[in-house]
């Protein structure tokens, strides 16, 4: 294999471990909705893999949050009302600005995510969230990809009720 092509695969696995950050950012998620001291636990773990200590965490129309623990604060808060969810991921874009030669660091990146997320409570009303995540990577030699920045922004919402099926 020649230098180049051993650089464009390497880059490719970079972008796939980049995107699988939100993939299980999205897992935790739903995680945290189950509200168990399991689920909680396995969500915060999965947050502190997947971003790095003081992260700058926000959404359109909130306060940034610092760190995976207050987001895991915020998250819990903004999803007790609601006895299930599912965060998708649909489409994702990621882009190495700094690539970690050789597995040592730093490297750098970018992560846009299309989201839609779907939030019922036990009454069947339900609430569809959809927005675009737009993420700053950051690679270690000790953390791998982690993000650094993640903004969530909202595009649309609304709100219904689910009906049994006949």
């Amino acid at each position: 294999m020649n230098k180049q092509n051993s650089e464009t695969s390497e880059v490719w696995i970079a972008k796939h471990q980049i995107c699988e950050l939100q993939r299980l950012y999205a897992k935790a998620t739903d995680l945290l909705c189950l509200n168990t001291s399991a689920s909680v636990a396995e969500a915060t773990a999965i947050y502190h893999q997947i971003f790095t200590p003081q992260a700058e965490i926000k959404a359109t129309g909130m306060d940034p949050k610092y760190g995976p623990d207050a987001w895991v604060a915020l998250v819990l808060e903004a999803l007790d009302e609601f006895s299930t969810t599912q965060h998708m991921i649909g489409t994702q874009l990621a882009e190495v600005q700094e690539f970690p030669v050789g597995g040592e660091g730093p490297g750098q990146g970018t992560l846009f995510s299309h989201l839609q997320a779907w939030h019922a409570k036990a009454d069947g009303d339900m609430w569809h969230y959809i927005g675009i995540y737009e993420s700053a990577v950051v690679y270690t030699a000790e953390s791998g990809w982690q993000i650094e920045v993640m903004n969530l922004i909202s595009v649309s919402e609304d709100y219904r009720k689910i009906f049994p099926r006949p």
